[in-house]
Parts: C-alpha cells; sequence; structure tokens
C-alpha cells in the first residue's frame, strides 16, 4: 500500500459532534477544490446521510533526501464518509520545524461518482472491513523517500447498528511491535478510500435533521 496521505485536505461527515450539528444545522459546504469551486454542486441534502466510514487520524510524514529535505509535515484528520457518498470533515496541516509557519485549516464538503462509490462499498465487502483487526503499518527502512509515523483510526458502520473500529499504528519496525502487522485487506480497504477521496466533486445543501 503507498503510504499516502488520505485524501490530502479531506475531513469528517458527522466526524465530529460539532461539525455534525453545523452541517445539520444548515451550514454551507465549501468547495472541494479550487479547481471545482466553479461546478454547480451537487445538493448534500439529496443523497444517504447515514454513516459507511469515520476516520481520525494523526500522522506525521516525513521525507527523506540526498538534499536538504522539506520539513515533515504533521496532517490531523477528521472525516466521514456517508453511505450515499457524501464527505465533510476537516484537516489541519503544519510543518513541524523551530522557523516553520505553514499551517492550513480545511473544512469542506464532497461527493463522489455512484461508480466510485460502488467500487469502494466492493472493497469493503470483498475485504472483509467487519472483521479486520488493529494492526501495524510499518515502515519500509530502504528504498522509499517518506516514513509515516501516527495513527489512523477507521470505524465501519453496517447494517442493523453493526459497528467495527480498527486502529492503524504507523511506525518504524522493531523487535517489541505493540500490534500485529497489517495484512493485504487492510492496506487495499485504505487504498480503496484513498481513490475515492482524491476523485470528489463539491456538494452544496442545507440539512436538518
Amino acid at each position: 500500500m503507498k503510504q499516502r496521505k488520505v485524501g490530502v485536505q479531506v475531513g469528517g461527515l458527522f466526524a465530529a459532534a460539532a461539525l455534525a450539528s453545523a452541517v445539520l444545522a444548515g451550514a454551507q459546504a465549501a468547495p472541494a477544490s479550487a479547481a471545482n469551486a466553479t461546478a454547480a454542486p451537487a445538493n448534500l441534502c439529496m443523497s444517504d446521510l447515514h454513516r459507511l466510514l469515520r476516520v481520525t487520524a494523526s500522522r506525521e510524514f516525513v521525507h527523506h533526501s540526498i538534499r536538504l529535505p522539506p520539513p515533515p509535515l504533521l496532517v490531523v484528520e477528521d472525516y466521514t464518509v456517508a453511505v450515499g457518498g457524501a464527505v465533510v470533515g476537516t484537516s489541519v496541516t503544519d510543518e513541524i520545524c523551530d522557523l516553520c509557519t505553514t499551517h492550513h485549516r480545511t473544512v469542506f464538503a464532497g461527493k463522489g461518482t455512484p461508480a466510485a462509490l460502488g467500487t469502494l462499498k466492493q472493497s469493503l465487502a470483498d475485504d472483509r472491513v467487519d472483521k479486520l483487526q488493529s494492526c501495524l503499518m510499518a515502515n519500509v527502512l530502504e528504498g522509499l523517500s517518506e516514513d509515516t509515523f501516527g495513527t489512523f483510526e477507521l470505524t465501519w458502520y453496517g447494517a442493523n447498528g453493526r459497528i467495527r473500529q480498527i486502529q492503524v499504528l504507523y511506525a518504524d519496525p522493531s523487535d517489541n511491535e505493540p500490534l500485529p502487522r497489517c495484512g493485504p485487506a487492510v492496506g487495499r480497504i485504505l487504498d480503496a478510500l484513498d481513490a475515492y477521496l482524491t476523485k470528489l466533486s463539491p456538494v452544496g445543501g442545507s440539512c436538518s435533521s
């Protein structure tokens, strides 16, 4: 699995209580990207807003280079994917160094195509998201230009009140690893989620519960 920032600048639908309240109270959804800002947004309220996935993550991305590498990035994300495909949430990105001033906070709403959503749901079913366990995603110490440290917590909401919550821990390998290594199924699901999030279009609308 590629180790990369999930959705780059994404965050969570009903993810945090305050954010959920804002959306349901009628907060306007911001565009997912400047490139899509001029597109006519779909209506958030016209899709199924029950939760499908909730993600909370705090990860540090450390780049390596024979030249002076860029400062490490701390990315904190909180977002939810709804059953109907809408995604709403927040992401905060900070450079980590003594003189760094970069600080980005993004709040937005977006939605993928029915085909992309179907692909994500098929991945969740094929790789049995309801059976996954917390695991360690160990860094490869040679050959990669980026290491990742931190946690990625995924909660899946199924039919009839079923819930599965796992934590993916990103760390260097060690002799006393706190969790078993992640299997291929976890990598495929995270890649499928990443693929869905990178193809969002903006959504609008004011919804009330």
